[in-house]
């Protein structure tokens, strides 16, 4: 559970290695089964076919069987290792989310009179985790925290912040600008504040294709309506 009391959502890396293991239980229980009937049929045929004239009748099908135990065993073997390679990049970017966070928090403690209990840091994907963690250690990372106590908002930019309070806040949307057919594409966090030089500020929830019925478009569109969820609230309390 984090933040948000959300549960841990089936990663791309999960559902590889669960689809490869089903589709092996498959592929094996289909050949056993093939070869189970095959035998029910010449016992049922001849029902006075000794053990030598069995073996004698599946020994002509040696080249078929053996063939087809190597594709079986090429699928499978395919199936895992794809399996096992998602699931490895998965637990590459859970660590890299993991250690992203802490180096923001850890950025964030160096504000003075300020201290976050939550936070939405920008979930853009151009780049690959590890490209991804060098930038956010070199500073380059954007992200929205929220100190309850003081009912104060720090948005983050590039090792900048901006100190604001609620007042601040003109309107906090969620935008999704890349809908088509069902998926969606480019889905952020639009904020516009009291500020004449910048006026807004954007966070991206996520800029792949995904389904707008699937676990991480779900996970991200209740992480934002969270957020705006808060700053309704605040707004309606006039902090």
């Amino acid at each position: 559970m984090n933040e948000y009391g959300e549960k841990h959502v089936l990663t791309i890396g999960d559902k590889a290695v669960l689809l490869s293991c089903f589709i092996s239980i498959i592929l094996v229980l289909s050949v056993v089964a093939f070869w189970a009937l095959n035998f029910l049929f010449v016992v049922s045929s001849h029902s006075d076919i000794t053990f030598d004239e069995i073996q004698a009748c599946f020994s002509q099908y040696k080249i078929e069987i053996f063939i087809l135990s190597i594709i079986i065993a090429s699928l499978i073997t395919i199936l895992c290792i794809i399996g096992i390679i998602k699931l490895l990049f998965s637990i590459l970017q859970e660590l890299v989310s993991a250690r992203k966070l802490k180096i923001v928090y850890s950025f964030l403690s160096t504000i003075s009179n300020f201290n976050s209990n939550k936070l939405f840091l920008d979930e853009s994907s151009s780049r690959s985790p590890i490209t991804d963690l060098i930038c956010v250690r070199k500073g380059h990372f954007k992200a929205i925290a929220f100190d309850e106590k003081q009912k104060m908002f720090c948005l983050i930019k590039d090792s900048e912040y901006k100190l604001i309070t609620i007042k601040d806040i003109i309107s906090f949307e969620i935008v999704d600008s890349g809908k088509r057919n069902g998926k969606h594409s480019n889905l952020f966090i639009h904020i516009v504040i009291n500020d004449i030089n910048n006026p807004v500020f954007t966070l991206c929830m996520t800029d792949k294709a995904i389904s707008n019925e699937s676990d991480t478009y779900m996970y991200m569109m209740q992480k934002g309506l969270y957020w705006k969820s808060l700053v309704s609230v605040l707004q309606q309390a006039k902090v």
